[in-house]
């Protein structure tokens, strides 16, 4: 006989399960908490201090890039807010600065007149001459007499009214001072109460005898200044005036 074969069992076809179908109404379950929860002991919550940013620290964050972020409202706050700030207190400061541009003020003017009035006219001059009424010349009290100067100009401005000083002096040694003033800025003629001298010349000076008994008068003035410019130099002249004898 044949070999014998085995039909092949007929093996039970799985039946396809259902798909689960969303619910749709339903809504997913909330972990309800246990009724008796167990506490587990938690770990001690230290607070962190605040991250202050020290001095030392600053330069180095610049790296990190969140530092930008902090430099930008820093220049903010710095240029508009501090402008109130800083516009406030100027009211205030007015008030005590009024009485410090005061002060100077009145001050400076009363420095600077005196200033221009210190400097003095200085001689500019170079010859010094003597000179005596010749012997035998006599003068009759308040009769003017006329001396004319032979050297150097007397009048070295021609734009200002100079004057010159004659020293009297009398018998009894009595002294005064009389100033002969320039007749104009641009002349050189000059009147006192005692004048003018001898011999023709340059530079007329007109005199009056005014006391009685004066019998001479000494001028001192100042001469130009020479080529050198030399200057400083005192020019003087003397002369004697011999009164009328009764």
């Amino acid at each position: 006989s044949g070999p014998i074969t085995e039909a092949p069992e007929p093996q039970p076809v799985p039946n396809p399960e259902p798909a689960p179908q969303p619910e749709p109404d339903r809504q997913p379950e909330k972990p309800q908490p246990d009724p008796n929860p167990i506490h587990e002991p938690e770990p001690p919550v230290t607070a962190e201090p605040p991250v202050i940013p020290d001095p030392t620290v600053t330069p180095d964050e610049p790296e990190t890039p969140v530092e930008p972020v902090i430099e930008a409202p820093q220049p903010d706050p710095s240029s508009q807010p501090e402008d109130p700030q800083t516009e406030a207190p100027q009211p205030a400061d007015p008030q005590p600065e009024n009485p410090h541009p005061v002060d100077p003020l009145p001050e400076e003017p009363q420095t600077e007149e005196p200033q221009p009035e210190v400097p003095e006219v200085k001689p500019t001059h170079t010859a010094e001459i003597l000179m005596i009424l010749p012997e035998g010349k006599t003068h009759i009290a308040y009769v003017p007499i006329e001396l004319y100067l032979i050297d150097p100009d007397l009048n070295t401005d021609p734009n200002v009214i100079e004057t010159a000083e004659v020293l009297l002096f009398s018998y009894d040694y009595f002294e005064s001072v009389i100033t002969m003033t320039e007749v104009g800025p641009d002349s050189d003629h000059f009147q006192a109460f005692i004048t003018p001298v001898f011999e023709p010349g340059e530079d007329p000076f007109e005199f009056r005898v005014c006391e009685l008994y004066t019998i001479g008068a000494y001028i001192d003035y100042y001469d130009p200044v020479n080529a050198e410019g030399e200057t400083n130099y005192l020019r003087s002249m003397a002369f004697d005036i011999q009164p009328f004898e009764y």
